[in-house]
């Protein structure tokens, strides 16, 4: 049995569904004798292999490899907020002020999940923005065609074409961004014993992300 937390949310495995079901149990009561509750609606018993959401995530082995990946709801919940900046509060902004507060929630989102197997996520979002530009530009302009609103908003850039921009501004292409797997971690060392591993593998870390 192992548990994995994070603030509230936690994970344990056990070797068999019997044993997990005696787990809950036991952290049912463990809750209970100090004021909280176990959320029957969030909590589950599956196995690995149909996969389980965490954080965000969704983890699940496949032939015998585990898949780590943005979970339906974290890009289902990230479209959302790109269509009420743009369909909502877009109204009203400019094309520059548009691409800033898109780039901000963008920016943030695929900075969480670039380390796992997020390519066929982020081209699912970047399709949903780009239509849901599409939507903005069609309702700025009714009378114009489509052809006209690719125009006046979307223009070459680095050689790119069909890119939603000003002169300064321009918005993150999320087919274009690099996944960076995490560096695996040695789970025999111990942080309190072992501090010169943890300290050079902080170090390349940081050279990774600096690069």
């Amino acid at each position: 049995m192992n548990l994995v937390r994070y603030a509230d949310d936690f994970i344990i495995t056990a070797n068999s569904k019997e044993t997990a079901e005696e787990l809950k149990e036991l952290v049912s009561v463990f809750l209970s004798t100090r004021g909280l509750t176990l959320s029957e609606e969030k909590t589950l018993i599956t196995q690995i292999d149909d996969g389980f959401d965490f954080l965000g995530w969704n983890f699940r082995k496949f032939k015998g490899k585990l898949i780590v990946k943005p979970s339906k709801n974290s890009v289902k919940n990230v479209i959302h907020k790109c269509s009420k900046i743009i369909l909502k509060d877009g109204k009203a902004m400019t094309q520059k002020n548009l691409i800033q507060r898109l780039n901000a929630v963008l920016r943030g989102w695929t900075n969480y999940h670039k380390h796992v197997v997020a390519s066929r996520a982020f081209s699912i979002v970047n399709n949903s923005v780009y239509l849901l530009l599409q939507q903005w530009a069609k309702h700025r302009h009714p009378n114009k065609n489509k052809w006209w609103h690719l125009k006046r908003y979307w223009h070459e850039y680095n050689g790119k074409p069909w890119v939603f921009m000003t002169g300064e501004n321009v918005l993150i292409n999320l087919r274009r961004i690099h996944i960076k797997r995490h560096q695996n971690l040695c789970i025999d060392k111990n942080p309190f014993l072992d501090k010169t591993y943890f300290i050079k593998r902080r170090m390349k870390l940081r050279s990774l992300s600096a690069a």
